[in-house]
């Protein structure tokens, strides 16, 4: 990041052999100011490569619950989703939830070597915090839907312990999408000015929110409606987010 840049510059002034060099030392300022100038190039490359190992368990997961979907809303008895049952879509969901803590614990070891500079130190715990408390979230929905599952066969298929644990659960996991990532897209927009992260939090944010609404009143005609392509959005808008912000980080750094 070039602050100042000149070529071929010359200004002396004063009586031989006393001849000052006004211009002398440009080229070390101009070296000090880039040194001291922030950087995100260390966590944008590593917001993009999470981003990607991401965006693979997340988009086969997003396929499986479309599919099921579909399926569900057209009285259809064929699928991989049906044939595969819960326990792949759990899979799915642990091996991201495996995957973002493995990260999270690389985040804070890189801090602690000082690999980070002090700009990117405050961007990833924001980011490290959230995540961690998105997986929490994720975490409950899928304990919920196991032990839901688990005391419906075991006990009865009407017990209300079973309805009551998937209900609670499925309740933290709708919340997750309103932490993450659209809470740390906002904060991050506003102290780095940048209206694209900030547009896209917001948006993640609205539709958590709508999400939300979605489980408290699974019944309205509205929402199911939009109940498809919100499913996929929030499968994807993970990985997305952190796709786009690694951009923003790289051509703010650049």
């Amino acid at each position: 990041m070039h602050i100042l840049e000149t070529t071929d510059l010359k200004k002396y002034y004063g009586p031989e052999p006393n001849l000052t060099r006004a211009l002398e030392d440009l080229q070390v300022i101009r070296t000090v100011l880039d040194k001291a100038s922030p950087s995100f190039q260390t966590l944008a490359a590593s917001f993009r490569v999470l981003g990607i190992l991401w965006l693979v368990p997340a988009g086969l997961l997003a396929f499986l619950q479309g599919e099921s979907q579909i399926s569900y809303l057209f009285a259809l008895d064929h699928g991989i989703a049906l044939y595969a049952g819960p326990n792949l879509l759990l899979l799915l969901q642990g091996a991201i939830v495996l995957l973002a803590a493995v990260f999270c614990l690389l985040w804070q070891g890189k801090k602690r070597r000082g690999a980070f500079s002090p700009e990117e130190a405050k961007v990833v715990t924001l980011w490290q915090v959230l995540l961690l408390l998105f997986l929490v979230c994720t975490v409950a929905g899928m304990v919920g839907t196991f032990s839901s599952a688990v005391q419906e066969a075991m006990f009865s298929p009407d017990s209300l312990d079973g309805y009551r644990t998937f209900y609670v659960c499925g309740a933290l996991q709708t919340f997750a999408p309103v932490l993450f990532p659209s809470l740390p897209l906002l904060i991050t927009g506003s102290m780095g000015k940048d209206r694209v992260l900030w547009i896209l939090g917001l948006v993640c944010l609205l539709l958590g929110v709508w999400g939300m609404l979605q489980f408290f009143f699974p019944y309205a005609s509205l929402l199911l409606l939009f109940n498809l392509p919100l499913t996929l959005w929030q499968t994807l808008q993970g990985p997305i987010a952190l796709l786009v912000t690694a951009w923003r980080l790289r051509m703010k750094g650049a």
